[in-house]
């Protein structure tokens, strides 16, 4: 809970970090986007957000995994792409993410599962 920043700058090959949210907390809860050259995902609903600093700068300042309690993870290399595509969206619909999270929830479901490695029930 809360706001946390994390620094992270291994270029160890073969290093894996993760970022794991608890339970509850669902890929469409989770908002990401950059702030300057670092990561920012925020929590939907919520003032609670976890910030990657300098995650543009390059792998070695980036956390390879983000994993929900529900078994749900995206990589290091999906995360940019789904920026991207929430960005595409934003652009096309007009509409914010956090919008899109309340009044197109299947289109936002859509986009998700592009990106996020989701366990199959």
């Amino acid at each position: 809970d809360g706001k946390d920043t994390i620094y992270d700058g291994d270029s160890t090959e073969g290093n894996l970090d993760t970022i794991r949210f608890g339970a509850g907390i669902k890929p469409a809860d989770l908002i990401f986007k950059y702030v300057n050259n670092n990561l920012q995902i925020s929590q939907h609903g919520s003032t609670d957000s976890v910030t990657v600093n300098s995650w543009q700068y390059g792998k070695s300042y980036q956390i390879e995994n983000v994993r929900t309690a529900n078994g749900s993870m995206i990589t290091n290399t999906q995360v940019d792409k789904l920026i991207q595509a929430m960005a595409t969206f934003q652009h096309d619909t007009g509409m914010s993410w956090e919008q899109a999270l309340k009044s197109q929830p299947s289109k936002v479901q859509t986009i998700l599962q592009d990106y996020w490695t989701i366990p199959s029930a």
